[in-house]
């Protein structure tokens, strides 16, 4: 009855089965490349020598014109951007030359895709003795920063990276364009019949893609033997 121990028992028995279960079917999905997650996602990728991106922060190259001589350690000044009131500061130390001016590289505080226009106004967060003002150095070099990796840009990162060694020319193809600085978009079309189909001639295929160079993907397909 269900009042007996034996009843009993199997109720508690019972409850750690669906518990058991539950936990086996968790570590089932997350030893599943296109469910797993975090941390689980990490150890799976990393059985292909792959890491997810960390967070890393924008860099900009500004000119600060002041009193000749003038040091500041790294870190000293921060920098605002007054058209998007992002703050940057700056990663090393620095002294104003004879001439009165000095290019330095500031770091965005903020983790992510900050930029800055070189028609932004800048100023000092808070004025520091010898510094009279910073402008954009339009011949330096600018760094845009990025948050951390997420799962689904991970899992499809890793999926494109396997695909590089796929023995379908046209998945491998499309894995090694994805690679090229600058692609936001990318899809692939192939027309595998005998007639044209869709614009696509007769056993031909065909890339789409947004961002990035002509001539980088140009190079990438004749990498591949394109």
């Amino acid at each position: 009855s269900g009042e007996s121990a034996i009843a009993n028992l199997q109720a508690v028995d019972a409850d750690r089965e669906v518990d058991i279960q539950e936990l086996l079917l968790y570590v089932a999905n997350q030893l599943d490349p296109d469910q797993a997650e975090g941390i689980w996602l990490d150890y799976i990728c990393a059985l292909n020598n792959i890491s997810r991106y960390g967070a890393t922060k924008s860099t900009i190259p500004l000119t600060i014109t002041g009193t000749p001589g003038t040091t500041k350690n790294t870190g000293e000044i921060t920098i605002v951007d007054e058209t998007t009131d992002e703050y940057y500061v700056n990663t090393s130390a620095f002294v104003i030359g004879s001439g009165g001016t000095v290019d330095i590289t500031a770091q965005a505080t903020s983790y992510g895709a900050i930029t800055a226009l070189s028609t932004s106004t800048f100023s000092l967060k808070t004025p520091s003795a010898g510094i009279s003002s910073v402008a954009y150095n339009v011949s330096g070099t600018a760094t845009v920063g990025r948050n951390a990796e997420t799962d689904e840009e991970l899992r499809a990162r890793r999926e494109d990276a396997i695909s590089l060694t796929a023995s379908s020319i046209l998945s491998s193809i499309k894995a090694s364009v994805s690679l090229v600085n600058g692609c936001t978009y990318i899809n692939a079309y192939e027309n595998d019949t005998m007639l044209t189909a869709d614009t696509l001639p007769a056993k031909s295929f065909e890339i789409v893609v947004e961002g990035g160079d002509g001539d980088a993907f140009a190079h990438q397909r004749v990498h591949q033997g394109g």
